[in-house]
């Protein structure tokens, strides 16, 4: 990758678009604030605020790590995915997601979350303002913004696209764009950018009339096609639920299904063919049918009573609409005669993710890391346990291998993906050995609890994984005796147990939220009243008031990040045996006997040292213990 962008300097100037239309965003917010369309500016730089707050929460979800989050609300996730990507590994220490994809995935948010809405709604400004009013920055942001997005959509596409390890592990799928004819290659990448930039324009056209026209209508129109979307989605796939890990969950879904709907709309990428994006079945006919839907939307919009307020005439918006969606199909007929002529069928097959990681699952032998068939379904799993293959599949796989991993552990065989089966894995296709030693666990837990399926917890509030609390082999005898229907059942119940306890957890949390952003609002709100007072001793109140706010959350920044170093210590100071103290923080490692082998599956271990001689605390200084051999 490195060498790549040293002879193209593609990433190079994807970043500097990416951020020189941050800062035409801002400097468009400004300007509405001179011509005194406050409104307006307070929606421009909200909506920008608002993106980095969602990209930073898919940032943290994902598990790329604090740093990673914190990046992304300063605004750096870009430039920081792309030292990843020429580092060759995630510049976060906790980063579980490969840096290409990271920035794929991240230039994907900023285009859906950020590019597009503002795109939307700054056409929807300039169609109402008067010719007199149209400032060249305001045509200057728009135009750059077409650009932008054109050019980063070709960029994330050819860094798909072209990658060697994608390219391996997705054969059938990625690999349209040729690599032994720069011409053809050029085509290729201009027909994205035509594609890319005619769609937006013809769509976020016809939307914004239909919005002036009746905002109502709009939020009719609009919700009528997402409903159609997600139905059509799980219909094809046989699941609504999003294909990513971590993603999964039926509110994180729904969201990324928002997500990709918004994303078709102004940005539909050549890339959303993959199965479990929009896939085959979907992609070309429901892009197709956008496009073909926009002269009915903007005739629609411009017959609704709001209309008047366009100031543009039906004729420009008419011949505008019809030279973005000539630029859209001159696109599509430069990929579809450049591209290589072996991926025309993925663009229209019928392929659903299940199929294709059910195909994979008896095929694929290349993973990134180890090789073979084995490894390659290790890879696989790391999807959603929704796409999964047949759980009998999975099971028979599991237990027939797992204590040949367990006595002699491959190169993929990690402490990480001993986590991702123990805990996303359904029960039934769990090996019997985890099962027993699940079983250990809860039980003695139970006990020791005085309550089923209640962990202990440190004095910090995390789970006490250490075997000097309770000592699970008195339960063994009675395990070994438990058919794996029982064992089945009593996993399922400490999982029920535990979904309850996080759900009350989380709830607590929200309420606390919830109170805390209430008092922060409330505090904003109250120096805003002392400035409308308009009087000297007003002007002061409001003063302090907002300068004792500042220097709380100031305060709170610096011990965060305090405590984050502390931790970051914490996770290099474990040895073996005694304990370790950084500032506040006190980590006690357990000896090790040479008995233990792997870690405690209870844990959510970032890091384990190898070996049966040694432990590693994790970033919350929780402590790791072993189960028996």
């Amino acid at each position: 990758e490195a060498l790549r962008e040293l002879s193209t300097g593609a990433m190079t100037v994807a970043v500097l678009l990416s951020y020189f239309d941050l800062g035409t965003t801002v400097a468009v917010g400004i300007q509405y604030f001179r011509i005194g369309n406050t409104q307006d500016g307070y929606t421009t730089i909200g909506m920008l605020v608002g993106s980095l707050m969602i990209q930073a929460l898919v940032t943290f979800a994902t598990g790329q790590g604090s740093l990673a989050t914190l990046v992304t609300i300063c605004g750096g996730k870009t430039m920081f995915d792309t030292c990843s990507v020429l580092a060759d590994h995630s510049l976060s220490a906790a980063g579980s997601v490969n840096p290409v994809r990271a920035l794929a995935g991240t230039r994907m948010q900023e285009l859906v979350l950020d590019a597009l809405p503002q795109t939307f709604y700054q056409l929807s400004v300039l169609v109402q303002l008067e010719y007199g009013e149209r400032d060249y920055l305001l045509w200057f942001s728009l135009l750059f913004s077409c650009l932008s997005i054109g050019y980063v959509g070709v960029v994330l596409e050819f860094d798909m696209e072209t990658d060697l390890n994608y390219g391996k592990l997705f054969a059938q799928i990625l690999g349209y764009i040729p690599s032994n004819s720069r011409m053809r290659t050029v085509v290729v990448g201009v027909g994205i950018m035509c594609w890319i930039m005619g769609f937006l324009a013809a769509r976020m056209m016809a939307m914004a009339v239909l919005g002036i026209g009746d905002a109502e209508m709009f939020v009719i129109w609009v919700g009528a096609e997402l409903v159609l979307f997600m139905v059509a989605r799980a219909a094809i796939e046989g699941t609504f639920r999003f294909y990513q890990a971590g993603l999964d969950s039926a509110p994180a879904s729904l969201f990324m299904n928002v997500f990709m709907y918004v994303g078709a709309l102004g940005v539909p990428l050549p890339f959303g063919r993959f199965p479990g994006a929009y896939g085959p079945s979907l992609f070309v006919p429901w892009v197709l049918c956008m496009l073909a839907l926009n002269p009915a939307m903007l005739l629609f919009g411009l017959s609704l009573e709001g209309s008047s307020q366009i100031a543009f005439t039906e004729d420009e918006l008419v011949w505008a609409l019809g030279g973005a969606t000539a630029v859209a199909s001159a696109g599509v007929a430069m990929m579809a005669a450049a591209m290589n002529p072996s991926h025309r069928q993925p663009f229209f097959g019928r392929l659903s993710l299940k199929q294709y990681v059910a195909e994979l699952w008896g095929t694929r032998t290349y993973a990134p890391v180890g090789s073979g068939i084995d490894a390659s379904r290790a890879h696989l799993l790391k999807f959603s346990r929704h796409y999964w293959p047949p759980k009998h599949q999975v099971r028979d796989w599991l237990e027939s291998n797992w204590d040949a991993w367990d006595a002699a552990p491959p190169q993929w065989f990690t402490p990480r993906f001993i986590k991702r089966i123990t805990t996303a894995a359904p029960p039934e296709v769990l090996p019997l050995a985890v099962l027993r030693e699940l079983a250990q666990k809860y039980l003695s837990k139970s006990q020791v609890g005085g309550h089923r399926g209640q962990p202990e917890t440190d004095a910090g509030g995390h789970q006490q994984s250490s075997m000097g609390s309770f000592d699970s082999r008195r339960w063994a005898p009675q395990v070994e005796e438990m058919s794996r229907k029982e064992l089945v059942r009593t996993e399922t119940e400490r999982r029920a147990s535990k979904a309850f306890a996080r759900a009350k957890q989380l709830w607590i949390w929200i309420a606390a939220l919830a109170f805390s952003y209430a008092d922060l609002v409330s505090t904003v709100v109250v120096g805003l009243q002392y400035l409308d007072m308009g009087t000297a001793q007003g002007t002061r109140a409001a003063h302090m008031t907002f300068v004792m706010l500042g220097v709380s959350l100031g305060m709170q920044a610096l011990r965060g990040g305090a405590c984050f170093s502390s931790r970051r210590a914490c996770d290099l100071g474990g040895g073996v045996g005694g304990q370790t103290t950084v500032g506040h923080v006190s980590c006690h490692v357990q000896q090790a006997s040479s008995g233990l082998k792997h870690a405690d599956l209870y844990t959510d271990c970032n890091e384990v040292h190898a070996g049966c001689h040694g432990f590693a605390a994790t970033s919350c200084c929780t402590v790791l213990s072993c189960s028996p051999a």
